[in-house]
């Protein structure tokens, strides 16, 4: 038979093996942009933005961000951003080593739970009668297909997912350090690997909420595998069934708070759903995933989902099919357990691991990457299902290696779709046409690359699916303001306000739409609204400093200014205009450091040429200065300022 010559390959040349194809079939992500949530997370999150490592800074990026329950996932962008910057190539790599670190462990939890089910104590009852060799196959065969399948480009590819990712891994660890810890034979390993455990699992809870599950899952794989689905022996580890209960207890306490009704019933007062609704719609979501599951094509994914909603349980009727079909799937998982072990705990880590994000937690309604760690039971049941009804080594090899290379080949493709935010969104517009955040971000997409005419019509395409959409009146306002339409940009501005009084972004733009139609104040009083809204905008700081600047009123601007840099230390523009004001007070040397910062953030800055080049002209350096007059031509032939200096210093 082919697996048994197979059967000398060592292991690890099968994890190079693994490895090297998902490599191959992710090369494409490496420059991968920051995307959607990935973008206030980690590209605009300041606590990330280490200058050393210190256990303040790393206090500050694991608490002070926007999930602040998720400080392991924090913490490792924060190193990323000390190593990295925003170069993306390094984030990628490690989102990379964490989906191969996790296929590794599934590995070895796989090959040791079916070493465990294979022991003395009956084989049959514990669902798991192929041959070793055939075990071993069908382990090998389940994580290369969860390392391939599509589906998980949404946690491997979206840089900010790698919540998700660090969460799946740790999880995986924690129960397999569990496994280790109940077949260790001397105190010593069990005390060791107990503690891995432990430690993996606070890993886990510490990287996204999902791995609140594990105190479940440990309990059941106890109870599958160790305790012949029997009472009697948990008289025995009570004190195990304690800490789990406690474990749960206490995540629930610190996920949910004191009072778990009220977080989850909060958590819709933003949505545009209700908690039934949101219960009803799961049970045909996750129908969904399994659809997806079996058959990934590139086609069927999306980003951003326009899932339409269960009003009740019959309505649509298609709710009601999907809840008896779940409801059956886990009655299968209960009725089965004695006969076929393997094959309920699979479905029972399937439904259980979709329990947080699938059930009455106010969170959106679907996301791909949910599917993350449920799926690798689907997997492992899939691989077991063509070893059950396939005799032939051979045929079942080719099968399998046949799904291996259209799923992998599928991936490749769908990770194009995620090479630049156009891609992205156009993607997800066309596949959401009725969604309006898909074509609003299409619109900004299109807008960042000139294409303006492009950029407005999926903004109407926004405003037609939801008619008060705040997002696109702002876009449509920054189009229009950009074009010289000041009455119509203050227009939208003012729609957007009135749907959400408190968007600052709208504030500032309408402000600076009313300094360019001449009215100063009533410009400069909203942005001042938007810094009440936000003490740390650091662009309104800087546009007010400006402002304050002209009017000769130095140290307010220099107040603003100086909380723009606080805040943004790498706005060039607010190092001009602080360069500016400092000059006002002679503090020339001061100022002289600012353009020069300015510069080295933005080399074609004009204006910070030209000033740059005045003061080193009057320090008695005429030919830097001249240098730098000649860049600011260079860059705008038209500067009459800085013709003007170049013609003095040759005279």
């Amino acid at each position: 038979m082919m697996e048994k010559r197979a059967q000398q390959i060592r292991p690890s040349v099968l994890v190079f093996l693994q490895a090297c194809l998902v490599l191959a079939i992710y090369a494409n992500t490496l420059h991968v942009p920051f995307i959607f949530d990935d973008i206030p997370n980690i590209r605009d999150n300041l606590h990330l933005h280490l200058t050393q490592i210190d256990l303040e800074s790393l206090r500050q990026a694991a608490f002070e961000s926007p999930l602040p329950t998720r400080p392991v996932a924090y913490v490792s962008f924060a190193l990323n951003w000390f190593f990295h910057g925003d170069a993306v190539a390094g984030y990628h790599l490690v989102n990379l080593a964490v989906h191969l670190l996790t296929g590794l462990f599934l590995w070895l939890l796989l090959t040791g739970t079916a070493e465990l089910a294979a022991g003395p104590a009956s084989v049959e009852k514990r669902g798991w009668s192929p041959s070793p060799e055939a075990r071993r196959w069908i382990c090998f065969w389940a994580v290369l297909i969860w390392l391939v399948h599509p589906l998980h480009t949404q946690t491997v590819t979206y840089i900010v997912q790698r919540m998700n990712g660090l969460a799946a891994l740790f999880f995986i660890v924690s129960l397999f350090g569990y496994l280790r810890a109940r077949t260790a034979v001397g105190r010593g390993g069990k005390m060791l690997w107990g503690a891995a455990c432990g430690i993996s699992a606070a890993l886990a809870m510490g990287s996204k909420e999902i791995a609140a599950t594990l105190p479940f899952f440990i309990f059941l794989y106890e109870w599958y595998f160790f305790q012949d689905l029997k009472w009697e022996g948990w008289r025995r580890k009570m004190p195990l069934l304690l800490v789990l209960v406690a474990a749960g207890a206490g995540l629930v306490w610190i996920f949910l708070g004191a009072d778990p009704l009220q977080r989850i019933t909060g958590g819709y007062a933003y949505r545009d759903f209700t908690l039934v609704e949101r219960v009803w719609t799961q049970f045909r979501v996750v129908l969904f995933y399994i659809t997806l599951l079996l058959f990934p094509h590139p086609s069927r994914l999306n980003l951003d989902y326009d899932f339409p909603l269960s009003h009740s349980l019959v309505d649509p009727p298609s709710t009601l099919a999907a809840f008896l079909f779940i409801v059956l799937l886990a009655a299968v998982a209960l009725t089965t357990a004695m006969r076929h072990r393997v094959v309920s705990f699979c479905i029972l880590w399937f439904l259980g691991n979709l329990v947080i994000e699938s059930s009455v937690v106010g969170l959106e309604i679907i996301f791909e990457h949910r599917t993350y760690l449920p799926s690798m039971a689907f997997c492992l049941l899939a691989a077991g299902f063509v070893y059950r009804c396939i005799r032939s080594s051979r045929l079942r090899i080719t099968l399998l290696a046949a799904v291996v290379a259209v799923l992998s080949f599928w991936t490749y493709e769908r990770n194009g779709v995620w090479q630049d935010d156009l891609t992205l969104w156009t993607d997800c517009a066309a596949k959401s046409p009725n969604k309006a955040r898909p074509n609003n971000k299409a619109g900004v997409a299109m807008e960042k690359r000139g294409r303006i005419e492009e950029a407005e019509a999926y903004y109407w395409k926004a405003l037609v699916s939801d008619p008060d959409d705040v997002y696109a009146y702002y876009n449509l306002g920054n189009i229009a303001r950009n074009r010289g339409h000041l009455a119509e940009a203050e227009d939208f501005y003012r729609k957007a306000i009135h749907l959400v009084p408190e968007n600052k972004e709208a504030h500032l733009n309408l402000g600076v739409t009313l300094v360019l139609s001449g009215r100063l104040q009533e410009g400069m009083d909203h942005m001042r609204k938007a810094i009440a809204i936000d003490p740390d905008f650091a662009l309104a700081h800087r546009n007010l400093g400006g402002l304050l600047w002209q009017q000769g009123k130095v140290d307010d601007a220099m107040a603003h200014l100086r909380q723009a840099l606080r805040v943004d230390p790498a706005d060039a523009e607010a190092h001009y205009l602080m360069g500016n004001s400092l000059l006002e007070k002679n503090r020339v040397k001061e100022a002289f450091s600012h353009y020069v910062r300015a510069l080295r953030l933005r080399p074609d800055y004009v204006e910070a040429h030209n000033n740059l080049g005045v003061l080193l002209f009057q320090a008695g350096r005429p030919d830097e200065a001249a240098a730098h007059f000649q860049r600011a031509l260079e860059l705008n032939p038209g500067h009459a300022q800085a013709k003007a200096n170049l013609e003095r210093i040759r005279d």
